[in-house]
């Protein structure tokens, strides 16, 4: 009988699973969070307005529309929100072809007969134009792309320094600027790209395409010509009804666009752990208890409440892992995988306790390890950098926030998604 001894730290590690197959899945637990907006707009900018570009038909599509927390004003808009509809019309009629054979028991062709149906589409267009002051935009940058940036200033600096000194030269040689001061031309220069910005300010900012298209097919003729008849007299028919249903779906998603784009939403992630589905593995029971564990205690999690209790409670299960991912060899390919599994939750533990500098660590340790393929240690780092980013953008603790007056928080408000995930094989 092999006896197993235990590593204890803050959860007890068994020590007799070498060589043990371990298999890994994945574990799904429900995350509440607050989904930021894209356009940070000050307290005295909140008013807006909704025109129709189009046919005034189309003017119910927009009944209702509300941007929450902000004030509709035609006179004072500081955001206006163009929505551009055309009728739905009617693409031209494709006419196929199915035939239906029917065999005998050996196989043999014993009848055939072709028919006839109409494809066609009625195609509603449909933009949303965003027109605004200048207003905080948060934009994420990977540090790949900060550091292309960087080289991308540092060229510029050189060549705007070069052109300086090719001014200089032309001027010596140029009796016409003999004296004259060049570095007027500069200052000019500058002056018309403010000029340029001040344009901008009162420009489109966004544009969102919600065309939607409606296919239908006849029944099947006999016939290519009866066939295009009946779409000839479906046509008719088919339009007011997707012209109603393509309303009801602007009326529904361009109020959910200006709100995610301009207010503070709940959002529910189904956030993706790992685990071990091995029974026979020694340190299946413990790590799956340990999973269940943090699902119980995550869902206490709310986005408009301090975290506080949730990390205090986590510890344990944070030791636990960090005892697991030390305790695996990652020389060992069973070993390897439990150790990848245990960092992976760890880094998403510290994700969602937005934790950048213990996420940046564990996904450094994920990228020095090369299991997981797909860039999986990387993308951590990069969510780290995503949580320092968006901390200093919106000057808050980030997912978590007190909802006070007029901060544009909507408590009802509430977005059901999976968390993104990599589909990585996890054998």
């Amino acid at each position: 009988m092999i006896r197993c001894l235990f590593f204890v730290g803050a959860m007890g590690v068994s020590l007799c699973s070498w060589g043990q197959k371990a298999k890994i899945s994945k574990f799904k637990i429900p995350v509440q969070t607050a989904s930021f907006p894209v356009y940070d707009v000050p307290l005295d900018m909140r008013t807006y307005d909704i025109v129709l570009k189009g046919r005034s038909f189309y003017k119910r599509a927009l009944d209702g529309i509300e941007l929450r927390n902000f004030t509709r004003d035609k006179e004072n808009a500081h955001i206006v929100f163009q929505v551009s509809i055309r009728p739905l019309k009617p693409t031209q009629v494709n006419i196929r072809e199915w035939t239906d054979t029917k065999k005998d028991k050996d196989g043999k062709v014993i009848s055939s007969r072709t028919y006839y149906y109409g494809d066609y589409k009625n195609i509603g267009l449909a933009y949303l134009d965003i027109f605004a002051d200048e207003l905080p935009k948060f934009v994420f940058k990977t540090k790949k792309q900060q550091e292309r940036e960087e080289v991308a200033l540092r060229k510029e600096e050189e060549a705007q320094r070069q052109r300086e000194m090719d001014l200089e030269e032309r001027a010596d040689d140029n009796p016409f600027l003999s004296g004259v001061n060049t570095s007027g031309a500069d200052a000019y220069a500058n002056e018309l790209d403010e000029e340029e910005e001040i344009k901008k300010r009162h420009s489109r900012i966004s544009q969102q395409n919600f065309s939607r298209d409606y296919a239908h097919s006849t029944k099947r003729m006999t016939s290519s010509r009866m066939a295009h008849s009946a779409a000839a007299r479906e046509i008719p028919k088919t339009l007011p009804l997707d012209t109603e249903d393509f309303m009801a779906y602007l009326n529904v998603e361009i109020e959910r666009e200006i709100n995610r784009q301009f207010n503070y939403t709940k959002r529910v992630e189904n956030a993706v752990f790992r685990t071990l589905s091995n029974d026979k593995h020694p340190e299946n029971e413990q790590f799956n208890q340990a999973m269940e564990a943090l699902k119980i205690i995550l869902s206490k999690m709310r986005y408009n409440k301090p975290n506080e209790e949730v990390g205090s409670d986590v510890l344990p299960i944070v030791g636990y892992f960090e005892d697991v991912a030390a305790h695996y060899s990652n020389k060992d390919k069973q070993g390897r995988k439990i150790r990848g599994a245990a960092l992976y939750n760890l880094a998403k533990i510290s994700f969602y306790l937005d934790d950048q500098d213990a996420l940046k660590i564990y996904g450094r340790q994920l990228v020095d390890d090369g299991y997981y393929r797909d860039g999986i240690g990387e993308g951590f780092v990069d969510k780290a950098n995503l949580i320092f980013q968006r901390k200093a953008f919106y000057d808050s603790a980030l997912r978590y926030i007190q909802p006070y007056e007029d901060s544009g928080f909507e408590d009802d408000a509430e977005i059901i998604a999976d968390e993104d995930d990599f589909d990585e094989d996890l054998d």
